[in-house]
């Protein structure tokens, strides 16, 4: 739970909420309705699944990202030649674990 929301979480509360700082609404949305769907659609199992191998690259690659800020965020190519290692290589070991690099 630290890893996708903070340290002060609530369980069992009366509402439901997520605050964040005003400025993030002023980052454009680079997806469209169908993309939220799916990620949605995904999200338990993702959260439940994705974080059990700690030297996984999805979780190298978030644990970099979490480092930036998102308008920081550096786009797949530029992950991958961080990583040593070829674009395409990063794309297929992310679907192999379930996971893409989406800006």
């Amino acid at each position: 739970y630290l890893v996708r929301f903070c340290e002060d979480i609530q369980f069992n509360a009366e509402t439901n909420q997520i605050e964040f700082d005003a400025h993030y609404l002023d980052i454009k949305i680079k997806k469209d309705k169908k993309a939220l769907y799916d990620f949605l659609e995904q999200t338990p199992q993702n959260l439940l699944v994705r974080f059990k191998n700690e030297n996984a690259l999805s979780v190298v690659i978030r644990r970099h990202l979490l480092k930036l800020h998102p308008a920081e965020w550096p786009e797949l190519k530029d992950v991958a030649q961080q990583l040593n290692i070829s674009e395409a290589t990063v794309q297929r070991r992310l679907k192999h674990e379930g996971v893409s690099y989406q800006q």
